[in-house]
């Protein structure tokens, strides 16, 4: 596997915190290299290999589909994905 200058994560933690408080079940960690289904697509289990070796395109797809399943169950959250794809060189040489 080649190193492509990019880190990905498809892992969003949320938490609930009302009146200063940490609401009962949370924080909750999804994570996107479990299977799930939305929008008509249905997206495998994927190991951490797996994941290092996706193309663009479809860490893009699957981080689109993951980032608005999340948000359907998640009511009134909105997810900025600007930090599960970013490049870093320095962490992930390109070889």
């Amino acid at each position: 596997m080649a190193n492509t200058g990019y880190e990905l994560s498809l892992t969003i933690q949320v938490s609930l915190i009302i009146g200063g408080r940490v609401m009962s079940g949370y924080p909750i960690i999804y994570q996107g290299r479990n299977a799930f289904s939305f929008n008509g697509n249905s997206y495998p289990a994927i190991t951490v290999s797996q994941l290092k070796g996706m193309n663009h395109v479809t860490f893009l797809a699957r981080l689109a589909d993951f980032k608005a399943y999340v948000e359907s169950i998640e009511v009134g959250l909105t997810i900025d994905t600007t930090e599960a794809y970013k490049q870093n060189l320095n962490s992930c040489p390109i070889n």
